[in-house]
C-alpha cells in the first residue's frame, strides 16, 4: 500500500509540475500574441492566457501582474485618446478617458524609470487633449506637471521633453504661464486643482 501510494504521490506530482509548465508556456505565448496584435490593432489587443493548474500560480511564477496591468493601462489610453482633443465628447467617451486615466496613476508611480515616465507623459497628454475644450489654468498646471515629473523619472525619454515643449508652446498662445510646484505632484499622481479632470466631465 505503501508503494502505492508512493507512486501515487509522485504521479501527482509529475503531473502536476507538468501542467504549471504548460501554464508558464502559455502565458509566454499570450504576452507574445498580445503585444503583436497591440502593435497593429491596440483595442483588439488580449492578454489572458488559458491555464489549467489552479491558484494563478504560473501568472505568480512568471511574475506579469505588473506588466498586464501596465499593457492594459496603455490599450486603455490608446483607445480612449481618439477623443481626448475633441470639442464634443460623449459621457461614454468621457467615462473611457476617465478610467484611462485612473489605469494610468499606478504605472506612472512604477519603481522603473523608463514604465512611470511613459505612464506620466500619456496622463499629461490626456488632459493636453483638455485644452481643445479649455484653456484654464489649472488644466495647463496638471498637465505641465505630468509631463514635467516625466521627464524628471526618466531623462533620457525624448518624447516626454518633446510633449513638454509643446505644451509650454500651447500654453504660451492662448496666455496661460504653468508654475513648476515646489516638490512636483501636482498632476495625476498628485492633488490635482478643479479643472484638471477628464474633457466634459465639468470638473
Amino acid at each position: 500500500m505503501r508503494r502505492l501510494a508512493l507512486a501515487a504521490l509522485l504521479l501527482a506530482l509529475a503531473t502536476g509540475t507538468a501542467l504549471l509548465a504548460g501554464d508558464v508556456r502559455s502565458w509566454q505565448r499570450t504576452l507574445q500574441r498580445g503585444d503583436a496584435v497591440y502593435e497593429s490593432a491596440p483595442g483588439l489587443a488580449r492578454w489572458n492566457a488559458p491555464v489549467r493548474f489552479p491558484f494563478g500560480l504560473a501568472k505568480s511564477l512568471v511574475g506579469v501582474g505588473d506588466d498586464l496591468a501596465t499593457r492594459s493601462a496603455f490599450q486603455q489610453y490608446r483607445v480612449a485618446a481618439t477623443s481626448s482633443g475633441h470639442y464634443e465628447v460623449t459621457p461614454v467617451q468621457a467615462a473611457a478617458l476617465r478610467h484611462a486615466q485612473s489605469s494610468l496613476v499606478p504605472v506612472a508611480r512604477s519603481s522603473d524609470p523608463e514604465t512611470a515616465a511613459k505612464g506620466r507623459t500619456l496622463l499629461g497628454l490626456l488632459v493636453l487633449g483638455g485644452l481643445a475644450q479649455s484653456a484654464d489654468e489649472s488644466r495647463v498646471q496638471a498637465a505641465f506637471s505630468d509631463l514635467a515629473d516625466a521627464v524628471r523619472a526618466d531623462p533620457d525619454d525624448v518624447a516626454a521633453k518633446y510633449d513638454l515643449e509643446l505644451l509650454l508652446r500651447l500654453s504660451a498662445q492662448r496666455g496661460v504661464r504653468p508654475v513648476q510646484p515646489i516638490g512636483g505632484g501636482a498632476g495625476a499622481t498628485g492633488k490635482r486643482g478643479g479643472g484638471s479632470g477628464i474633457p466634459g466631465e465639468g470638473y
